[in-house]
């Protein structure tokens, strides 16, 4: 097993090349990311035990030699890479809810308001007045204003969501 083939660097990569790379192919290959890929558990660990001995300088000189690489210390290593990636999957989840929920809230505002309208259409069309049809108007717009809401609500949190993922990869 080359560990340099595996992460997709040289074998003169510096550090911050090798820790690029890691991060790239574990968001690629990380099984809770990529729930529909049956390899994805075995290529994550290999890319993680490639990490483990590729940023660890002493690991990386004695596999660089020829010489064993102490399991022991790569499997702490990629059980501690493990244990990461599930705090941030963690960290991030309560806000990918409450995302959820406001795009949730603001289609449902949206069909109400959809409701509310053809309801205000059907009687305005049964009226000699015509008064409902105000009502419908401002139901469809209150409706449209609580959607983009939402829909804008989501996508703040969303950005926030990848800044603070990027931020807890970029410390692996």
């Amino acid at each position: 097993m080359n560990y340099y083939e595996i992460l997709g660097v040289n074998k003169n990569a510096t550090l911050d090349q090798i820790k690029r790379a890691f991060r790239e192919k574990a968001k690629a290959t990380h099984p809770d990311l990529n729930p529909n890929n049956p390899n994805a558990s075995e290529q994550f660990n290999e890319i993680a035990t490639a990490y483990a001995v590729l940023s660890n300088p002493v690991e990386r000189e004695k596999y660089d030699n020829g010489f064993g690489v102490d399991s022991n210390a790569t499997e702490f290593t990629v059980n501690e890479i493990k244990i990461i990636i599930a705090m941030i999957k963690a960290q991030v989840k309560p806000y990918k809810r409450a995302a959820k929920k406001h795009i949730i809230v603001g289609g449902l505002w949206l069909a109400l308001g959809l409701a509310v309208s053809i309801g205000s259409y059907i009687s305005a069309m049964n009226s000699p007045y015509g008064g409902p049809v105000v009502i419908m108007w401002g139901a469809v717009i209150f409706g449209a204003i609580q959607a983009v809401r939402g829909y804008s609500a989501y996508n703040k949190i969303m950005n926030l969501v990848k800044e603070a993922e990027d931020e807890l990869w970029s410390k692996l």
